[in-house]
Formats: C-alpha cells, structure tokens, sequence
C-alpha cells in the first residue's frame, strides 16, 4: 500500500503546499503590481478556488475515459505554467490569469481516486488518514516559510518553488507509481446517470461543500474578531486534529465508524461554534480543528467506496469540486453575514445550517452496511 500512497500523497500534500505558501503574503504582496487595488485583490486570492471547481470535474472524466496517471500528469503541468505567469507578473492581468491556470490543473479527485484504486476497501481510511497528514504537513511548512522566502527571495520564489516541486511530482508519478489497475469489466455495466445521483454520494457532496464552506468562514470570520490572538488554539487544534485524524482513519474501516465519523463531526461543529459565541473562543476553535480533521478520511473513504471504479475520477473529483465551491462561499458569505449580523447571530445561522445537514446525512451508511 505504501509504495504507491506515499508518493501519491505527496503529489497531493504538493498541490496543497503551493496554495498555502502564497495565502498568507498574496493579498499584500500583489499590491505592488500594477492595476491591483485593495478592492480587487480578493479576485486575485479567490479566483483560484474557482477554475479549481470548475475544472475538477473535466480532469476527472478525463480520467476515467484514459487513465489517471495521464490526467494528473497534465494537471500538474497546467499548475506550472500558472506558477511561472504568476511569478513573473507585472500587473494585474496577467497575475489573475497566472492564478486562473494555477487553479485550472485541477487533479486532487484524480489523486484520490488513483489512491481508492490501488487500495483495498478495508485500508481505504488509513490510506487517506495518511494523505490527511501529508496534506497537513505541507499546511504546516508552507505557513512556516512563507514569510522567510517572501522577505528574503521576493514574492515570485513563492511561485517558483510549487512549480519546481510539481515537476519533480511528475517524475515521481511515473518513475515511482506502479501502473494503475485495470477496472473491471463488471464496472462497465453502471450506468452513468445514475451512479453518480447515488444518494449516499450525494450526502457526501454535500459534506464536503459545508465541511469547507464552514472551513472557509472560520478563517475569515475569526481574525476579524479576535485579531491574532488564536495562534495557540491554531496550533494545538492542528496537533489534535492530526490525532483524531490518525484515530478516524484507524478505526474508521476496521470498527464501520466512518459515517458515525461524519455525524459526530458535525455535532463537534456545533459545540464549537457553542462555545466561541459564549467567549470560550481558545477551546472552541480547538474543537473545531478536531471536528474538521475527524472528517477528512471519513468522508474521502465513503466517497471512494460508493464511487463505482469505472467513474471513480469523475465521483472524486465533483466531491473535491463540491469542497472547492464551499470554500468559495464560505469565504464570501461568511464575511458579508460577519459585517451583517455580528459573530453571535453569524455563529448561529452555521448552527442550523449544520442542524439542517445532521439531518441530510442521517442515513448515511458505511459501504460495508449497504
């Protein structure tokens, strides 16, 4: 398993690195391009959230129609070119564009997908407990040397660096990875139309789009109110979100817990949110951290598993489009209803969109149980 889920993961935790590293200098860093307003700089910083929804899907079919190594290999070449626009912008325009191509190579579905493909259904959650980790690994390193390679190599060595990384990533993909399995022939009877309105897929379309969205709104919501005075809280929630992951991720196949993973997560959401509106802002934003990594495997194996293996790359990759968009409104609904209604009623309204989703996937089942 680990042959092929490391470096898997890697190209994975690589993608993730490159949007890390540039969120915490990008929207003050473009500033000094020509054309860059504080006004349109979020477009800068978001639009890459965008053309990553929208092109999952098409990198995903891809897949499925060729295979998944080919798609992820295009992907990541698509993200360079966006890289070396970016780092070599002069204004506006053409810094947008960079971020357009950079969102554009748009292959964590396919990713994920390759890995549910060489993975037995019994270690589907300690493989994506694995890329989990990875993935917040490179969280950690990317928001630990932002700041030194901005000071001392400019912004563009922010660009530079993904890019070197996603071509290394390409080699690795076909010097490292084993040739995928073939799909089976059984698979080639499932019917397009219906297996991806499957109804458990759909609850965890859902999941992923309000897991991210309330991902999203926290980050920008908090430091509006509390400044930067959560910087503990972010990282012993990140230390024991990486526990609860490794647990889930453990315990996830072996016990059938994955979609009692789900609801309790959400139930940790709300207690969260509880908590922050009743000025215990430090342990709220700790539970948050846990409830959201409690998810991360969970949901990515229900995916995979009710995914049928002929469309796994398509139902992967409109699950990750779905976080993609949720990330997207989260970030902009979450600021207008902050300024709007004000933290307590804002946390509020989060409460019963989560009440509202407890309920949606109450009948999510394991794969195991259906």
């Amino acid at each position: 398993m680990l042959k092929n889920v490391l470096p898997l993961g890697f190209i994975a935790a690589s993608r993730f690195f490159g949007l890390f590293l540039i969120m915490p200098v990008l929207s003050v860093g473009a500033l000094a391009l020509e054309g860059v307003t504080p006004q349109n700089v979020g477009l800068i910083v978001g639009v890459y959230a965008i053309s990553q929804m929208i092109f999952q899907v098409p990198f995903g079919f891809l897949s499925d129609k060729t295979n998944r190594k080919f798609a992820i290999a295009i992907g990541l070449l698509v993200f360079v070119v966006g890289c070396f626009v970016c780092a070599n912008a002069t204004n506006f325009t053409t810094m947008l564009v960079g971020r357009i191509l950079q969102g554009s190579g748009a292959v964590g579905g396919v990713a994920s997908a390759l890995v549910a493909d060489f993975v037995k259904d019994g270690e589907r959650s300690k493989a994506m407990a694995l890329m989990g980790m990875m993935i917040g690994v490179s969280f950690c390193a990317a928001l630990a040397l932002s700041p030194f390679l901005n000071a001392h190599f400019g912004l563009n060595s922010l660009f530079y660096l993904p890019a070197a990384i996603s071509l290394a990533s390409v080699v690795l993909l076909f010097c490292v990875v084993e040739r995928e399995p073939k799909r089976t022939a059984k698979s080639e009877k499932v019917k397009f139309d219906t297996s991806l309105l499957e109804a458990n897929l759909l609850r965890l379309n859902l999941t992923s789009f309000l897991q991210k969205m309330f991902l999203s709104a926290v980050f920008v919501v908090l430091p509006l109110q509390f400044g930067n005075t959560l910087g503990i809280s972010y990282a012993l929630g990140a230390f024991l979100g990486f526990v609860a992951m490794g647990a889930a991720g453990a315990l996830g196949d072996k016990k059938r817990l994955n979609a009692k993973f789900v609801s309790v997560g959400i139930v940790l959401f709300g207690v969260s949110f509880t908590l922050i509106s009743w000025g215990h802002e430090k342990v709220g934003v700790v539970l948050f951290f846990v409830a959201f990594c409690l998810h991360e495997p969970s949901m990515q194996t229900l995916a995979a598993s009710f995914a049928p293996p002929r469309l796994r790359g398509s139902a992967l990759s409109i699950f990750t489009a779905c976080g993609y968009a949720g990330s997207f409104v989260g970030g902009v609904v979450g600021s207008l209803a902050f300024v709007s209604l004000g933290l307590e009623w804002f946390l509020l309204a989060l409460n019963l969109v989560g009440l509202a989703w407890l309920l949606a996937v109450f009948h999510l089942k394991d794969r195991s149980e259906v």
